[in-house]
């Protein structure tokens, strides 16, 4: 997997590294490996996070501007399996979609303990029991909000979050990415770029191509493209 991530860490556009990984899962599908993943990108420049998710549970998304929390999925478009666990499928695929965030915006990841733990009546939460715990807590100081969700689900009953293991992120955007940057830091990043290059081709490691887009190219540089990136129309 470090070959893969070293491959595809520059791409806005997450498919192709989810369908490499799930390939590599299914190879050891005999031995009954699977495993879920969020993988995401958040490029500071436009604002927007780019996410795709294979069979985990879904993220969180608070707007600040409407102060209402939901939960981020791709539409679907086709009838084919898609956002499977990796490892299940070898012709399975999961879609990558993008969001547009604003400052104060709140992004929640965790993995499936929150949503496997009774809620008072005896009942996993699940997606919907998560989601009303979610809502009814303050986000007012983000640093707190984590301790106050784990709090919040272990108080619904009786040995929640002991039996599994829990991970939470929660992350914001600050709006510091958004500014242009300066010709020294422009010159020094494409530097970087063309030493990393040659030493992996030097070393025979893949080679960290960056994502061909006016965004994530172009955009460095000129700042009206990230403008256009921002302007279209997204879910």
């Amino acid at each position: 997997l470090r070959g893969l991530m070293r491959r595809y860490v520059n791409h806005l556009d997450h498919t192709q590294f989810v369908r490499s990984m799930n390939q590599q899962f299914s190879a050891l599908s005999e031995a009954g490996c699977f495993a879920t993943a969020v993988v995401s990108t958040y490029f500071a420049p436009t604002g927007r996070l780019t996410l795709c998710n294979a069979g985990h549970p879904l993220p969180l998304l608070y707007r600040a501007a409407s102060r209402e929390w939901t939960y981020l999925d791709a539409l679907r478009e086709s009838s084919d399996p898609v956002n499977l666990p990796l490892g299940i499928l070898d012709m399975g695929d999961s879609q990558t979609f993008d969001v547009p965030l604003r400052v104060g915006d709140l992004v929640l990841c965790y993995t499936d303990s929150l949503i496997e733990s009774r809620g008072r009546d005896g009942q996993e939460l699940g997606h919907a029991g998560l989601l009303e715990i979610v809502k009814s807590l303050d986000v007012s100081d983000p640093s707190r909000f984590i301790s106050d969700l784990r709090a919040a689900v272990a108080d619904q009953a009786s040995g929640n979050l002991t039996a599994d293991d829990v991970t939470v992120l929660m992350f914001r955007p600050n709006g510091l990415g958004t500014r242009q940057p300066t010709l020294r830091r422009q010159v020094a990043a494409v530097t970087k770029l063309l030493g990393a290059i040659g030493r992996r081709i030097g070393g025979g490691e893949p080679v960290p191509w960056p994502d061909l887009k006016l965004a994530n190219v172009g955009g460095a540089l000129f700042s009206p493209l990230h403008r256009f990136w921002k302007s279209r129309t997204s879910i």
